[in-house]
């Protein structure tokens, strides 16, 4: 017999040979995908939160598939975890941004106040001293 041109473990599979892959759960990877770009796209509340709930939906579902699998169980929960800390991050940020709004309408509501107050004190002029009762006329 002639020698192999490929050399190899006596007993071990022949060369150029792969295992079978172990089987993927695609649900999990979604859901960690989704809860990731969730997590660094809060500020954009609605495209958060869309992306949140979606990751929240496919880690559920991925997590299912991985006690039938056996594959995916971390990346499953890992994007239900970040999809839920997108959608707490995407409405915090939208809670500060409407306080910020209000802050900002109270301060030009006081702003238009208080110039037309001021305005009105400069369109008469410089208020006039009283009258001492000793200067009055009569037909005051």
């Amino acid at each position: 017999m002639p020698p192999s041109p490929y050399p190899g473990a006596p007993g071990g599979p022949p060369p150029g040979w792969q295992p079978p892959a172990s089987p993927s759960n695609g649900m999990a990877i979604t859901a960690l995908v989704l809860g990731a770009v969730a997590v660094c796209l809060f500020w954009a509340v609605g495209l958060g939160v869309v992306l949140g709930v979606l990751a929240v939906i496919f880690g559920g579902i991925g997590a299912s598939r991985a006690r039938t699998t056996g594959s995916g169980r971390g990346l499953a929960v890992s994007g239900l975890v970040l999809g839920a800390v997108g959608i707490v991050g995407s409405a915090l940020f939208l809670w500060y941004v409407i306080q910020l709004g209000i802050e900002e309408d109270r301060r030009q509501r006081d702003e238009r106040r208080d110039a037309g107050t001021h305005s009105l004190s400069a369109a008469r002029g410089p208020a006039a001293p009283p009258v001492p009762p000793s200067a009055r006329t009569p037909a005051d």
